[in-house]
């Protein structure tokens, strides 16, 4: 499970009264390489709308039917700016295409700066 897994879902969580299946990404890589991190992001959120868009994800979760999709990633770190840009993007595409997108980090810290 993790950013470089691309053999699954890293978790999927549920919002009954919303009715929203969130799938989660757990993304504990850091940003000092950001282009390596936005290919594996990319790589990651397309295996995500491959497993919404195959159905596969009402065989191994068939308590998502009528739900609606949030992608949701887990961020270790703060993303650059680069970074926040591809997130943008990534969050313009998902709404276009009917899904919601959700970004959320760990508080910032000293230790976690990229240099």
């Amino acid at each position: 499970m993790g950013l470089r897994d691309f053999e699954q879902v890293d978790f999927v969580g549920y919002d009954n009264e919303e009715k929203i299946a969130y799938l989660v990404i757990a993304d504990e890589e850091d940003w000092k390489d950001e282009e390596e991190h936005i290919t594996l992001l990319q790589e990651k959120i397309n295996l995500y709308l491959g497993f919404i868009e195959g159905g596969e994800v009402y065989e191994r979760c068939p308590e998502a039917q009528g739900y609606n999709f949030v992608i949701k990633i887990y961020g270790k770190y703060r993303c650059t700016e680069w970074g926040k840009e591809f997130l943008e993007k990534a969050n313009e595409i998902l709404v276009e295409a009917g899904y919601g997108f959700q970004y959320i980090h760990k508080p910032y810290k000293e230790d976690d700066e990229i240099e």
